[in-house]
């Protein structure tokens, strides 16, 4: 066993011993799970009095059933209730929700600006129909404007 009988001045580490009891069938199991060394784990639980805060977390976010106020402070069942984890699901698809929901106001926001673009681009563009495109030419020191349409946009207009 990682935690010795030893250490019983920080009562967090019978707490862990019953987290690994239920849920694992070894130590090793245990170590794989939250993905931290064995040695580290048993350095740790029998010569420190305190429990490092990433291993925690990592405890917490590997036994989702482990209700954290029962593991940091005693307070509480081990395992959350079902209610509990109800809440705490509709918690989260509510914030999720409204997330979505304002990331489709932007959207919605976007399209009609892009809308509002593309009708004034159409309008510009019946606006400039049958308009003479200008042509600037430069002759020796003189500049002077002609009015010329290339075949392109006359075919355009007769369509």
């Amino acid at each position: 066993m990682i935690i010795n009988n030893e250490n019983t001045e920080n009562p967090i580490f019978e707490r862990i011993k019953l987290v690994i009891e239920k849920y694992c069938t070894s130590d090793a199991e245990f170590a794989r799970m939250i993905d931290v060394p064995r040695s580290s784990l048993s350095t740790m639980f029998n010569k420190s009095k305190t429990v490092s805060f990433p291993i925690l977390d990592k405890i917490l976010s590997v036994f989702t059933d482990v209700s954290a106020d029962w593991l940091l402070r005693g307070i509480g069942d081990m395992e959350l209730s079902t209610s509990t984890k109800i809440t705490d699901a509709n918690e989260y698809l509510v914030k999720r929700f409204e997330e979505v929901i304002n990331e489709l106001r932007d959207i919605k926001d976007e399209l009609k600006e892009k809308e509002e673009l593309i009708n004034k681009q159409k309008d510009e563009i019946e606006m400039l129909k049958g308009k003479p495109i200008y042509k600037i030419e430069k002759k020796d020191d003189d500049v002077s404007c002609v009015a010329e349409r290339t075949s392109e946009l006359e075919k355009n207009n007769n369509n």
